[in-house]
């Protein structure tokens, strides 16, 4: 009867029906990048168009079945359109890096890993870098497509560290990161389809 008679009083009071509980809510206002990544292959490339008549069960013999790592590099250097020397040296984070990818309509800047025939197959992520952090190392370069080449079989094991970086990458830019491997049906359909590319003719003198 007197919170009846006392406004401010029956407010206040709590009881079974009317609950009263304070809620603190702590809002984050950080900015979340969304993360967004892609499994792409060398038939996504336009610059690596032809392939895409080629199907893996109808690949000629190749001989040798494996080219050096160089000559593979520069044969794929040359169908981009990419000039200059390329050399190896103990701790670069890739092995070819370039602006002159098309993907989807947009040009990409990529980055490529490539391993060649002293490397046995399969190819597991132990056997790419002295410390198996070539994947780590290829995908701190400011690109936002990346590529592992063998010509031979790779495993999964690959592409899940490779998804794993992309992931990473993208929570980190805010922006699509895109990933894939060459293996040996799609190291050949390109070597098939872009024959005089790979050839030492395109290796400059300087990194012979």
């Amino acid at each position: 009867m007197k919170l009846a008679k006392n406004a401010k009083q029956l407010e206040k009071h709590v009881s079974a029906r009317t609950p009263k509980q304070t809620i603190l809510v702590q809002v984050n206002s950080r900015k979340r990048n969304e993360i967004s990544v892609k499994e792409i292959f060398i038939d996504d490339v336009e610059e690596f168009k032809r392939v895409r008549s080629l199907h893996s069960t109808k690949l000629p013999r190749m001989s040798p079945k494996r080219l050096p790592e160089k000559l593979f590099k520069y044969g794929m250097a040359s169908i981009l359109g990419s000039k200059g020397k390329f050399q190896d040296w103990g701790g670069e984070k890739n092995d070819l890096y370039t602006s002159h990818v098309t993907i989807g309509g947009r040009r990409r800047s990529t980055a490529f890993a490539f391993k060649g025939p002293a490397t046995s197959p399969p190819l597991t992520p132990a056997k790419l870098g002295s410390n198996a952090d070539q994947i780590q190392r290829l995908y701190s370069t400011t690109a936002d497509a990346f590529f592992v080449q063998f010509e031979g079989r790779i495993e999964e094991t690959v592409k899940e560290q490779m998804l794993a970086h992309a992931i990473k990458k993208s929570h980190e830019t805010g922006r699509e990161v895109l990933y894939g491997v060459i293996a040996l049906e799609d190291s050949h359909r390109l070597r098939a389809k872009y024959h005089s590319a790979f050839s030492t003719q395109n290796i400059p003198a300087s990194d012979e």
